[in-house]
C-alpha cells in the first residue's frame, strides 16, 4: 500500500488543477484537503476560499461544508445570518440534512437575523460558467 501522505499530495496536485480550471467538485474537495489538513497544512481560512469558489458554481457539498465553517466560526468569523443563508440554500438544492443543521442553528439566532438569511437565500443565484 501506498504512503498515504504521499497520496494526499498526489490527489493535492490533481485537485488543485482541476480547481484552477473552475471544476466545482474539484474546488470542494480541496477546500476539504485544507479544512482537515489532508497533504497540506490544516487552513480554514483557504478551506473557506475554496468552498465559497464551488458553492458560488452551485456545489451543494461546498455550500453545506462554506455554511459549517460560518456557523462554527472555523477559520472564519462566527456568522449565523451567512451559515443560515448556506444551509436554506442547501434545502433548496435538495440537501438531505440541511434541515437538521438549521434545527441546530435557528435557536441561537434572533428574528432580524433569521429574516436577514432567509432574505439572501432569496436572492442566491450561482454563478454559470463558461
Amino acid at each position: 500500500m501506498k504512503n498515504p501522505h504521499y497520496m494526499y499530495a498526489q490527489a493535492f496536485r490533481s485537485y488543485k488543477n482541476l480547481a484552477a480550471q473552475g471544476h466545482p467538485e474539484a474546488q470542494r474537495l480541496l477546500g476539504m484537503m485544507y479544512e482537515n489538513g489532508q497533504g497540506v497544512p490544516k487552513n480554514y481560512l483557504e478551506a473557506s476560499r475554496w468552498y465559497e469558489k464551488a458553492a458560488s458554481a452551485g456545489d451543494m457539498g461546498g455550500v453545506v461544508r462554506l455554511g459549517l465553517l460560518h456557523a462554527n466560526g472555523r477559520g472564519i468569523p462566527k456568522n449565523f445570518v451567512e451559515g443560515c443563508k448556506l444551509f436554506l440554500i442547501a434545502k433548496d438544492m435538495g440537501y438531505p440534512n440541511a434541515q437538521a443543521l438549521l434545527d441546530q442553528l435557528t435557536p441561537k439566532m434572533t428574528e432580524e437575523q433569521l429574516a436577514e438569511a432567509n432574505a439572501l437565500a432569496g436572492e442566491w443565484a450561482p454563478v454559470v460558467q463558461d
